[in-house]
């Protein structure tokens, strides 16, 4: 699906990246500078690792599995004793969880997130599994809600036309249900955070990619990833950084490791 042709604003990309665009076309060297904001990660410290459904069926039937039988009883506590997955609360919202930096966490786990320079996501936490305490997040292949609208914020900043800016945004197939044919759009800057998970365009998450026709600046969320890389002007980037809002890194990221 498009709007306005597809030609032009995809030609550029798909020259560039051609084996890219199924989880989203990254785009190197092109600006000054650019930055990952990260997914937000959050921690509840009275609960441990929060368990699969399957795994806590396991551990009502067995409690002298790995796990204790203490666990199973915690979240029986705060969730009541048929809970599943579904029924843990929203960490942005609901009492007793907090926000933790990838670096607190990656401490909580017994790794530096960033020294191996992988991709923002998952990757950087081969431990996660040995997590002392329950988490939710990193949510891979969108951008927070909050996160977007700040990123929006600072890109209406740095455009020509500020909220008004018409920007194309692409998405990648697994973030809609279109498989045959690219879903590109394009819209004003300031309607992009009220895209995700408009059922009306099979669209689940924030774009893959965005960019404005003069393509001051680009941003890139990979299907895979849990995190946002903004490239643009070093003006438009330190502002990114120096937001309190939004959690961001530096990384010259090692895209090819064993």
């Amino acid at each position: 699906m498009a709007d306005g042709g597809r030609a032009d604003p995809m030609t550029w990309l798909e020259q560039a990246r051609p084996l890219d665009g199924w989880t989203g076309y990254r785009m190197d060297g092109l600006w000054d500078d650019s930055l990952w904001v990260l997914n937000p990660i959050y921690v509840r410290d009275d609960l441990p690792l929060l368990l699969e459904p399957d795994e806590v069926q396991i551990l009502r039937r067995y409690a002298s599995l790995d796990r204790r039988e203490s666990d199973v009883a915690a979240y029986e506590a705060a969730f009541g004793p048929e809970w599943t997955l579904e029924d843990v609360p929203d960490p942005r919202t609901e009492p007793g969880w907090r926000r933790v930096s990838w670096t607190e966490f990656g401490r909580l786990v017994g790794v530096d997130p960033f020294a191996e320079r992988r991709p923002p996501s998952w990757a950087c936490f081969p431990s996660w599994t040995t997590r002392p305490r329950a988490s939710s997040g990193p949510d891979a292949g969108t951008l927070d809600r909050d996160a977007l609208e700040r990123v929006v914020h600072h890109l209406a900043v740095f455009s020509d036309h500020g909220g008004g800016e018409l920007c194309w945004c692409y998405y990648a197939p697994p973030t809609t249900d279109h498989w045959d044919e690219p879903t590109l759009i394009q819209v004003p800057l300031r309607d992009i955070p009220s895209r995700p998970h408009n059922s009306s365009l099979g669209v689940w998450n924030s774009p893959t990619n965005i960019w404005p026709d003069g393509r001051a600046w680009f941003v890139y969320t990979d299907y895979d990833l849990c995190s946002t890389q903004v490239s643009g002007s070093s003006a438009l980037v330190a502002d990114l950084a120096n937001d309190p809002g939004l959690e961001t890194v530096r990384l010259e990221v090692r895209w090819f490791l064993p």
